[in-house]
């Protein structure tokens, strides 16, 4: 059933409409760029901040496989509702349902061969905050 509130000003009508609009130019838009995961993978472990886990992967991407490290979303995050945030996220960008070959395809797409939760993976998908080094 809807309900229709009858608008009773020209002002709050404008603030609607207005509202209306910015949100229809922003949908879907975090206000950032989507960077390519590419450079996520570190030649070395770095030191290791409070709730930050980085794991070792092996790249082998420019012919050489090597190990690599990437900071991932802990473990210890990965909550049954964080999941199914991740599952909606992804398959709203068309990556499946079945969660960790959304991920690696996801993060394939952005030039990071990983089916780990990379850090930066959940920021663009807006499931952490943004919170960038040395601030």
């Amino acid at each position: 059933m809807l309900r229709f509130f009858p608008l009773r000003s020209a002002r709050r009508m404008s603030f609607v409409l207005s509202s209306l609009i910015a949100l229809a130019c922003c949908a879907g838009s975090t206000g950032l760029t989507d960077p390519s995961l590419k450079d996520e993978l570190l030649p070395a472990a770095p030191a290791a901040a409070t709730g930050q886990c980085v794991a070792q992967i092996w790249d082998g991407r420019d012919g050489v496989v090597r190990p690599k490290w990437l900071r991932i979303v802990c473990p210890e995050a990965r909550t049954p509702a964080f999941d199914l945030d991740l599952r909606r996220a992804l398959a709203a960008r068309g990556h499946g349902e079945d969660l960790p070959a959304a991920i690696a395809d996801y993060q394939s797409a952005h030039g990071l061969p990983s089916d780990l939760l990379a850090y930066r993976t959940a920021q663009q998908l807006g499931l952490v905050p943004w919170i960038e080094e040395g601030i």
